[in-house]
């Protein structure tokens, strides 16, 4: 148990994600996420890559 009176269970229960979006239009493709990446609470990175050109 946490500090906080949490356990490991309950935060294992909270599901987390992150803002992505696209938009198709008549040119193309438009993609846009968020850079910060987390690992729980904890903000693991203000940087990451999450799209990618192929």
């Amino acid at each position: 148990m946490s500090s906080w009176g949490v356990t490991l269970e309950q935060i294992k229960g909270i599901k987390s994600g992150t803002t992505t979006v696209g938009i198709v239009c008549k040119d193309g493709v438009v993609l846009a996420a968020e850079k910060k990446a987390t690992m729980g609470y904890l903000v693991a990175s203000k940087e990451d890559i999450k799209i990618v050109e192929i």
